[in-house]
């Protein structure tokens, strides 16, 4: 890849949409929990811009009551992200 495509390739901005789940970490402090982002929508843009503007219309398709807020509903979190969707976190944390 030359310095132009990868010029070109840091602008593209992608639009991705997760299912989060809340999952338990553990014991410590009463219990404590965490989300995990499972991937379900990937829309690849050609830049930032273009991404906010089909996240707006993601969320207003999706029924969301704000179409500036990332959650779609109860579990569904749409962001305007540099890279493709992806779990995350890709490791589980610890209590510290």
């Amino acid at each position: 890849m030359n310095k132009r495509q990868r010029k070109k390739a840091s602008r593209r901005a992608y639009v991705n949409g997760y299912d989060v789940e809340k999952v338990y970490g553990g014991p410590e402090e009463g219990g404590w929990h965490y989300d995990v982002h499972y991937p379900q929508v990937t829309i690849r843009c050609r830049s930032r811009h273009h991404a906010v503007i089909e996240a707006r219309k993601f969320r207003m398709d999706a029924g969301s009551d704000n179409p500036d807020s990332d959650e779609r509903d109860a579990n569904i979190r749409i962001m305007v992200q540099s890279h493709p969707g992806r779990l995350f976190p890709r490791k589980r944390p610890t209590y510290s």
